[in-house]
């Protein structure tokens, strides 16, 4: 139990956490624009 919270394995939560949040920041609205642009070009067809 005590290697689950050692201080390496608080730095990898740490960092999965931080590059999750930058994942969801630049892809959610990427992925929306991407969405509209689809529907946008369905609807001229």
């Amino acid at each position: 139990m005590a290697s689950v919270l050692s201080y390496e394995s608080l730095v990898h939560a740490v960092a999965g956490a931080v590059g999750s949040v930058t994942a969801m920041t630049v892809f959610f609205p990427l992925d929306t624009a991407r969405l509209r642009l689809q529907d946008l070009f369905k609807l001229k067809l």
